[in-house]
């Protein structure tokens, strides 16, 4: 890679594009329309080309062969990259292999993301996707235009050394020296007995406060909204509403156990945590997780019984039922876990340094000098017990829902989708980031960079809390009706006398 080939490479990677979309530009142009409305949010070339009036095969014949040259190559060449790059690790030392891939994953994490998202932008221009949720559609199509260019200098930039200390030294004026993964260690510091690694952050842990106390307010509010409206409104105050209220409650439970330690520790020099605080908050994530899944399996059963069992579903679901499903939803996590914690608290323990951003069971137990068969065992089976049969159940639910929607009709089937798409959402999202959680506890997961350990570990402590209001909440037009009421009507001040 001389310098000149460097430069031929990226002269390249813009010219061809922008050649062969000019020859497709042109022909665009020349089209006559006879629509005006493209349902999109931005213009599209093949949106353009179905609005025209005359025969457009030329069009979508050039588009198709441009297309494959633009995505299929590409990702022929990164194919054949990365399978010598794998045949070289597998001969390597596993010092080499951990190095190749702690160079590759930044990388693969950004290229799996905009090919996936990308895919489903062309796949919803050539075929229709009407069936799709109008929120999920617009949001997936313009997810490729929006994250990669947000993400890519974190993941790229912050990631390579030379690239994140020479500028901010030259910003500084060579007086601040920031740690290697600063990110990471100012936005996320905290929790443990004692975490180590911490450097001079300067001004930027006030930036990162500021940050997080929006992102926690703003949580705290969607939540507590959607909470009230539903407790306030009697039309609400059905199956599907009150297992939204206690997702919603848990929300409140998992995000306070989290992100005041986290604000507290940002502003502080020491960043240490009593024993027994660290015990409390390995209680509140714990319990906050497993109520997590037991109320998105509860949901699912649900969506279940309304769409295979409607005429039954009164009687299925009755008042009774559905307070007792919550109810269990609560006190089986917080049973089952005191136990859990009891067996932790006895432990005596002979190291002081978790390395993580906040105290989970396993990492304390770690750090136990004695024998920690029971712990383990004990460990083993409650993460079984809360996520496998939850897990069954919504899985279960899926598959009769699927098996009823291919005999329903066109329009049963897209009202059942949109049911139930946010609610896939949220579980794919929620036990994928728990599962990575999981394996980075139990296994060596060094190879991993920090930042996207650190990133994925948080993610379902912060992001669920503060998406589910917006996912559950604001899809549905009743409860939206409903918030909209309270929160846009006028207040009426009493009159002088």
């Amino acid at each position: 890679m001389t310098p000149a080939k460097v430069i031929m490479l990226i002269i390249l990677s813009w010219l061809y594009p922008i050649c062969t979309f000019g020859i497709h530009f042109i022909l665009t142009l020349q089209l006559p329309l006879c629509g005006r409305i493209i349902e999109k949010v931005y213009c599209a070339n093949y949106s353009i080309t179905k609005l025209s009036c005359i025969d457009t095969s030329i069009n979508n014949m050039y588009g198709l062969i441009n297309l494959v040259s633009s995505t299929v190559l590409p990702v022929i060449l990164i194919m054949y990259s990365y399978s010598i790059i794998l045949k070289i690790c597998l001969r390597s030392s596993k010092e080499s292999q951990a190095k190749a891939l702690n160079t590759c994953t930044p990388h693969l994490v950004i290229l799996i993301n905009f090919f996936i998202s990308a895919f489903f932008e062309i796949v919803q221009n050539r075929f229709d996707m009407s069936h799709v949720p109008h929120e999920v559609r617009i949001f997936l199509s313009v997810y490729f235009l929006i994250i990669p260019p947000l993400i890519n200098p974190v993941i790229y930039g912050i990631r390579t050394k030379n690239i994140r200390v020479c500028p901010l030294n030259l910003y500084t004026t060579g007086s601040l020296k920031l740690p290697s993964v600063f990110l990471c260690q100012v936005f996320f510091s905290v929790i443990a007995d004692l975490i180590g690694g911490y450097e001079e952050t300067g001004d930027l842990q006030y930036l990162y406060f500021i940050i997080l106390l929006l992102v926690y307010m703003l949580t705290i509010a969607a939540n507590t909204v959607i909470i009230c409206v539903i407790c306030v409104e009697s039309s609400l105050h059905e199956p599907m509403y009150m297992f939204l209220c206690s997702l919603q409650v848990n929300g409140l439970y998992g995000s306070t156990a989290l992100c005041p330690a986290l604000l507290v520790n940002i502003l502080s020099e020491s960043h240490e945590i009593s024993h027994t605080a660290c015990l409390l908050q390995i209680y509140c994530l714990h319990t906050y997780g497993m109520c997590e899944c037991l109320s998105l399996a509860v949901m699912g059963y649900d969506r279940y019984v309304s769409i295979c069992h409607p005429l039954h579903y009164s009687t299925i679901m009755c008042p009774s039922r559905v307070y007792t499903l919550i109810a269990l939803t609560w006190l089986f996590p917080f049973s089952v876990f005191t136990v859990m914690i009891i067996v932790t608290s006895r432990l005596p323990l002979c190291k002081r340094i978790i390395e993580k951003v906040y105290c989970d069971n396993y990492s304390v137990v770690r750090l136990s000098c004695s024998d920690i068969t029971v712990n383990n065992v004990l460990g083993t089976i409650s993460v079984a017990v809360m996520l496998v049969p939850p897990l069954l159940l919504v899985v279960y639910s899926y598959a009769q829902i699927l098996r009823i929607c291919l005999k329903s009709s066109p329009a049963s089937r897209s009202k059942a989708l949109n049911t139930c798409v946010p609610h896939l959402i949220t579980v794919i999202n929620f036990f994928v980031t728990t599962m990575f959680e999981l394996l980075q506890s139990r296994f060596n997961m060094q190879h991993v960079p920090l930042l996207i350990r650190i990133l994925l570990s948080v993610q379902f402590l912060i992001l669920p809390p503060l998406l589910n209001p917006i996912i559950y909440g604001f899809r549905s037009n009743k409860l939206k009706q409903k918030v909209e009421k309270v929160l846009c009507s006028k207040l009426t001040f009493p009159s002088r006398q």
